[in-house]
């Protein structure tokens, strides 16, 4: 079962006592050589005013997910506390579904622990969260104050929040590649389809090695290649892609440096790729040692 499985009923005996409540998954492990598993559930606020001893007792058992700020990234949580005299605006540290870690600039405003506020959680323009959380502590630093709250109503929706993300990425990806294809439409025709040949060329050229690299490894008398083909990779192929790296040179060997930038952002983001197949070229660009001529490379 998956952490933040829902269950729908659980049935819980303390001492002689039954108590009926609903819950969540915390964890779950495999026990036994999978035999069994050992679940972590975390009830709901109904076995708490039922048998609050009981939950003190399981409670060190069932400590809820928390998740760091980063998880989310690129999406932030800002988060305004609301109460009777004061208005604090942060941003959320890490949370969980039942909480938050706000951090919040100094300022004049208190926050006294226990306190009652009503909080109002944003990612972006859009809510994601509202509702009433108690101040369970209160740290401050030279700048920053942070204050941990405990969701006293309506739990934080983990998933919606997941889809949020999701959904920005997409968005920002979307404006990515309009702003890829704009920049492609300032390049001149003729370079653009110099790199388009040249590309086609070496996918191509993958292929053809791929095939010849599996025949190598699954036909024992393959063990060689043959000089011909040699030669007709060293002579057409290598030729052909030498003839289209000199007309690419000499199509921006007159741009001014703004322009050499943007042209070269293209072709490396067209041809890296392929080229880092190579072992060889992979070497001299990522210099493992420090240097493109390495002893490995000489040997």
């Amino acid at each position: 079962m998956l952490p933040g499985t829902p269950l729908g009923e659980c049935i819980v005996v303390d001492g002689h006592r039954k108590f009926k409540t609903a819950g969540e998954v915390v964890y779950s492990e495999s026990i036994k050589n999978g035999e069994y598993h050992r679940i972590g559930v975390r009830f709901t606020a109904d076995l708490r005013k039922q048998s609050l001893a009981l939950y003190r007792q399981l409670g060190h058992h069932l400590r809820p997910s928390r998740y760091a700020a980063e998880e989310i990234a690129p999406l932030r949580l800002d988060v305004v506390l609301t109460d009777h005299s004061n208005m604090l605006v942060g941003v959320a540290v890490d949370f969980s579904r039942y909480g938050f870690a706000v951090g919040i600039p100094l300022s004049g405003a208190r926050v006294v622990p226990r306190a009652i506020m009503e909080i109002v959680v944003r990612a972006g323009n859009r809510v994601v969260h509202t509702g009433s959380a108690v101040v369970a502590h209160v740290t401050t630093s030279s700048t920053v104050m942070l204050v941990g709250l405990e969701l006293t109503d309506n739990l934080l929706n983990l998933k919606e929040l997941e889809c949020e993300k999701r959904c920005v990425i997409l968005a920002s990806q979307a404006t990515a590649l309009v702003e890829q294809m704009d920049h492609q439409k300032s390049l001149s025709p003729q370079f653009r389809a110099e790199i388009a040949d040249l590309r086609s060329l070496l996918e191509q050229l993958k292929s053809l090695l791929d095939t010849v690299e599996h025949d190598l490894e699954e036909t024992p008398e393959f063990s060689v290649l043959p000089n011909a083909f040699i030669d007709v990779i060293d002579r057409e192929v290598v030729g052909s892609i030498n003839a289209s790296l000199k007309a690419i040179a000499s199509l921006v060997g007159a741009l001014g440096p703004k322009d050499h930038d943007r042209y070269r952002k293209h072709f490396q983001d067209a041809l890296h790729p392929l080229l880092l197949e190579s072992p060889f070229f992979a070497r001299t660009f990522r210099k493992p040692l420090g240097y493109a001529g390495d002893f490995e490379m000489v040997n």
